[in-house]
């Protein structure tokens, strides 16, 4: 793969990586502790293990492969949290929110 691939998958790592933390936030219900914890503990285990499979991948291809597949990760994290963030802003600071 080149490096703009890596870069790219890193990306989408990123972004399905806050798409499931808000998932996960999404399916949390008040006075189920025992199915919250459970759908925390898996959810988190499951995106740390694509997280790292991608960059474990990267790494063991050239040093520059596996920063580049961070990068990507952290650009897409930092970029997807800006715009749930803008969006929940805007939606609170509507009338009719």
């Amino acid at each position: 793969m080149s490096e703009l691939s890596w870069f790219l998958a890193g990306v989408v790592v990123g972004s399905l990586h806050v798409l499931t933390v808000r998932w996960t936030v999404g399916a949390l219900r008040p006075g189920e502790t025992g199915r919250a914890l459970m759908v925390v503990l898996v959810g988190a285990l499951l995106r740390t293990v694509a997280v790292v499979t991608v960059l474990m991948i990267a790494l063991a291809q050239a040093l520059i492969l596996g920063l580049l597949a961070l990068a990507g990760f952290i650009v897409s994290r930092t970029a997807c949290t800006a715009i749930m963030a803008s969006r929940l802003a805007n939606t609170s600071s509507s009338p009719d929110g």
